[in-house]
């Protein structure tokens, strides 16, 4: 069968070379976990200026321009990038979302004993 190795269809095994059956992936949801798909989506404020200013970064970097530091992104520090960027904005909410998560599933145990 094709599929995932160890997933079980018609008492074939997704790593059996002799199986003929497609065994399709299950997304997540699908799967019930937390009820479906949670996107987090992160952003930082800022403009496209037609200049490129700064060296460092990479793709619209030099373009982006933060009016919190006066600067663009490819201008101020990495670890000032990595502090303000949509990926870590995305990242707390993400933490906090499964923080949340646990939380719940923990009082439920408790809730049940």
């Amino acid at each position: 069968a094709i599929g995932r190795p160890g997933q079980t269809v018609g008492g074939r095994t997704g790593n059996d070379p002799q199986g003929t059956e497609e065994i399709p992936p299950t997304p997540l949801y699908e799967r019930g976990a937390f009820g479906g798909l949670t996107f987090m989506v992160g952003s930082v404020a800022g403009m496209i200026q037609y200049e490129p200013v700064g060296d460092e970064g990479f793709g619209y970097d030099p373009v982006f321009y933060l009016p919190s530091f006066g600067q663009t992104m490819a201008q101020i520090s990495s670890a000032d990038k990595n502090r303000i960027s949509h990926r870590s904005d995305a990242a707390r909410k993400a933490v906090a979302f499964l923080s949340d998560q646990l939380s719940a599933i923990s009082g439920q145990q408790l809730a049940e004993c």
